[in-house]
């Protein structure tokens, strides 16, 4: 019965699965948005055509329910493009009728087909929209096909926001689940192994956007039914293979262990298969669920089905010798989840599926003495656990769908960090933490991937939407060696790769309150609500890296970063009113400078250097809206300079020099409702009138370079452009800008001052350009840009304008690129495969014509 039950896991679980979307969908009224599309509703039809009779007359009904309301959206679009195009003969016949012109005739013609593709193009866009919240990846294909059509400004825009989109390559397989993968340690090689089969597949990962299979499977006994654990040795010289076999041993079944020579890896060699003398009975008959290696590469751990650990030494891979008596979980009547080593080779940890979720620890210092230590109770049954890189967390995936945290593991008072974090809606399956240390994923049985930010363990939070495609639930999850790439198994037979946005950066503890580059546009500053301050090697944009260990000094969250003129000094202003300065000359070794400038008087929001670098002014969260400035011209040695004393002010959110350094502007809170404009000539001199904003609402402020234009941006989303020629003067430009649907909480002119950025709190997190080269006529700029990882405060654009960096509030900060072939090369890279023929057929009804092919030829 067992092995029935192994052999149809894959099948119930698609049974489950439609019955589950089946009584969301009655409960919902029948609502069309609720059925089944695309790849999901192929394979559930797919399982039906022989299993029909185990669904319920409800489920049975969603599926042919789903299959019409498909097909009749494939008749539809077909149909629209087949009357357009009777209608382009027609039109073409009738131009030849009437004008009797070759030319006019092909006008007409012209016209026609025009209209035809941009019916197609219509459809086309539409499935795209629809398709982005469940399958990003088929959603950016199509996108890029709309582009490739007609490349307007709001097709552009679809693209460019998927800059920081997750997007998936798919690696297809036979039916059955994927139980398993593992990348090799130089992250050019991913194995995978199929749960209820004899099949372990190696790909060439060198470039995840183009993954090549490597040579034929591994030539694994015909006798295995199972593979359910692979992992690399730490040289990638060797990979573990456990699972189950109908030949093993003395006791005719059982779990087993081989190791593989991957020396030339499209033709492995088998080294030895793993003999386990303290195992016998029914123990040795249960199958080997989980391997791993310790980092030194001289122990290998095999967790075992029957809740036993039994440990190789394989210093040699070619001549493992058992170390030791098995370990026991001491499991109450169920079988074992997952066994893992920490980085540092030291801890092991196994766990149980029982209903306290027991999960074992041991000091393996000297493998052959192992020593247990304290017993962790999640209250749940444990799916699967894994280290943070660093060895201070261990995570356990559980059935009531949330990741527990425990820190100090390695100590004998482990303690929980935290609650356990929640998203799935289903149990979490697997767990992994990247190789930097900044991101936990956990792939659950409802086919998502949840990721949270773990730069800073006390205030981790979500990141992003769940990753969603076209594959069922997530069994198995592994990051590549340099974070970039997640691998996730599925049990519909194949494997995703996920390439996450390296534009994302996570900073280092916090919400990432403000960013700021660099002059010369070789690094970004991000302010954390950790007191520390982050830099960021933006060399390439595209590939931000980290420079050295966050900047500390501040002793409260930084929320404001500036760089000076001349790039040589950065400037941090922070909760307790203090702004700290740092020698930025060289980046790769900022040196503090002097004592923290003070005056400020409560929370600084907003620091700005002066055109020329000499004054530094600060403000915030002052009883009377104060703004203290300082002399910077020697930074090693500033000196208080006059500042300005607003008694009409509670708070300053904003401040913006204007470009000769003559004016300063002041943006507040609720509490004033106005915008201020000062001499900083004349000290505390007020330049003109106020600027009246709507009661209850703060502002923010920016100049163009050039110094004509004054925008100011409000709280409920409405941004003005001034004629700033004559300060004392100010005039409307053109008709005043909105950011559709609430807050704004910046404004940012790019460097050469035609297009402005606004972005907000409650917009569901977009970022809106503008065109205003001629401030009078500002124009959007296609469409706003969508940021799924929560709403921006603060936006900055690179020196030169083809970047801009915004902060969003889960502890990252995200750089976007402007140029839309930057986009269409990452959409190319990224999510190869996703727009197969059957897809193009059922999306686009013109002729097959990969939107990639011209990237593929150019690269």
């Amino acid at each position: 019965m067992r092995g029935w039950l192994e052999h149809d896991r894959s099948g119930n679980l698609v049974r489950q699965e439609v019955e589950e979307a089946a009584a969301l969908w009655e409960e919902g009224g029948r609502e069309a948005a609720l059925l089944y599309r695309g790849n999901r509703l192929t394979a559930a039809l797919d399982w039906s055509r022989t299993r029909e009779a185990e669904l319920s007359g409800v489920a049975r009904a969603f599926l042919a329910t789903a299959d019409r309301h498909q097909r009749r959206g494939q008749r539809v679009r077909r149909a629209a493009v087949a009357v357009i195009t009777v209608l382009a003969v027609a039109a073409s016949l009738a131009a030849v009728y009437a004008f009797r012109q070759e030319g006019q005739a092909k006008e007409a013609t012209a016209e026609a087909v025009r209209e035809r593709d941009r019916a197609v193009n219509a459809a086309v866009t539409s499935a795209s929209v629809q398709l982005a919240p469940t399958d990003p990846s088929l959603s950016a294909q199509l996108a890029l096909v709309s582009y490739r059509m007609d490349p307007t400004p709001e097709a552009a825009s679809r693209l460019i926001t998927t800059g920081n989109t997750p997007l998936a390559t798919r690696l297809p397989g036979p039916p059955g689940a994927v139980e398993t993968v593992a990348y090799s340690p130089d992250g050019h090689m991913l194995a995978a192994g199929n749960r209820n089969d004899n099949l372990v597949r190696l790909w060439d990962v060198s470039d995840p956007g183009r993954p090549a299979a490597l040579g034929r499977p591994l030539p694994v006994d015909d006798h295995v039914n199972s593979i359910q654990s692979l992992a690399f040795s730490p040289d990638g010289r060797t990979l573990a293979v456990g699972g189950h076999s109908s030949r093993n041993g003395v006791y005719g079944s059982g779990g087993f262990v081989e190791l593989w020579s991957l020396t030339s890896p499209s033709h492995p060699v088998l080294l030895d298969r793993l003999k386990s003398p303290g195992v016998q009975g029914l123990d040795a008959m249960s199958a080997l669920e989980s391997l791993a290696f310790s980092s030194d590469g001289r122990t290998l751990a095999a967790g075992r089905r029957a809740g036993l650990v039994s440990l190789w030494d394989v210093t040699r891979a070619d001549d493992a010798r058992p170390v030791g008596k098995p370990l026991s979980l001491d499991c109450p009547d169920v079988f074992s989840g997952r066994v893992v080593f920490s980085p540092t080779g030291r801890t092991l940890s196994a766990a149980c599926r029982d209903d306290a979720g027991t999960v074992g620890l041991w000091d393996l210092t000297d493998p052959a003495r192992p020593d247990r230590g304290r017993t962790l109770k999640v209250g749940e049954p444990v799916n699967a656990l894994a280290f943070s890189a660093d060895g201070t967390i261990l995570a356990a995936g559980a059935g009531d769908s949330s990741v527990h945290l425990w820190t100090g593991v390695a100590s004998d008072r482990p303690t929980r960090l935290g609650k356990p974090l929640k998203g799935p809606a289903q149990p979490v399956i697997s767990v992994a933490f990247s190789p930097d240390g900044s991101t936990l994923a956990a792939g659950s049985a409802d086919h998502t991937i949840h990721l949270w930010n773990v730069t800073h363990p006390k205030t981790i939070g979500l990141l992003g939407r769940p990753l969603t495609g076209p594959g069922s639930a997530v069994t198995d999850v592994v990051f590549s060696p340099d974070s970039r790439t997640l691998a996730a198994a599925n049990s519909d037979g194949n494997v995703d790769l996920w390439s996450l946005p390296p534009t994302r950066v996570a900073g280092a503890g916090g919400n990432v309150a403000s960013v700021a580059f660099s002059p010369d546009g070789r690094t970004l500053a991000a302010g954390n609500q950790n007191a520390t301050v982050s830099l960021w090697n933006t060399a390439d944009p595209g590939n931000p890296v980290p420079q050295g260990e966050p900047l500390t000094g501040p002793e409260a969250p930084v929320n404001a970063v500036a760089f000076s003129p001349d790039g040589r000094t950065l400037a941090a202003g922070d909760s307790d009113g203090d702004v700290t300065l740092w020698n930025t000359a060289d980046p790769g070794h900022p040196v503090r400078l002097a004592d923290p400038l003070t005056g400020a008087g409560g929370r600084i929001f907003a620091v700005v250097f002066s055109p020329d670098g000499d004054t530094l002014a600060a403000a915030g969260d002052h009883q009377n809206g104060s703004i203290v400035m300082w002399d910077v011209s020697d930074p090693a040695h500033p000196e208080s300079a006059s500042g300005i004393s607003n008694a009409w002010a509670r708070s300053v959110w904003s401040l913006a020099f204007s470009s000769d350094g003559s004016v300063l502007a002041a943006g507040g809170d609720a509490s004033n409702g106005s915008v201020g404009l000062w001499s900083t000539e004349e000290a505390g001199a007020r330049i003109g009138k106020k600027i009246d904003q709507p009661a209850d609402t703060s502002t923010w402020v920016a100049f163009s370079p050039d110094g004509r234009t004054f925008a100011t941006g409000n709280s409920r989303g409405v941004v003005t452009l001034w004629d700033s020629t004559d300060p004392h003067h100010l005039k409307r430009r053109g008709s005043p800008l909105t950011v559709p649907g609430g807050s704004l909480w910046s404004v940012a002119f790019s460097p050469d001052g035609r297009t402005l950025a606004a972005a907000g709190a409650r917009d569901s997190g977009t970022i809106h350009l503008w065109n205003v080269a001629d401030p009078d006529h500002p124009k959007p700029i296609g469409l706003p840009l969508t940021v799924d990882t929560g709403y921006v405060a603060v936006l900055a654009f690179s020196p030169d304008g083809r970047t801009l960096a915004a902060t969003t509030d889960d502890g990252v900060a995200t750089l976007w690129d402007l140029d839309v072939e930057s986009a269409v090369s990452r959409v190319c890279a990224a999510s190869s495969g996703a727009l197969s023929r059957q897809q193009w057929e059922r999306y686009v009804p013109l002729p097959y014509d990969s939107p990639c092919a011209a990237a593929r030829k150019d690269g």
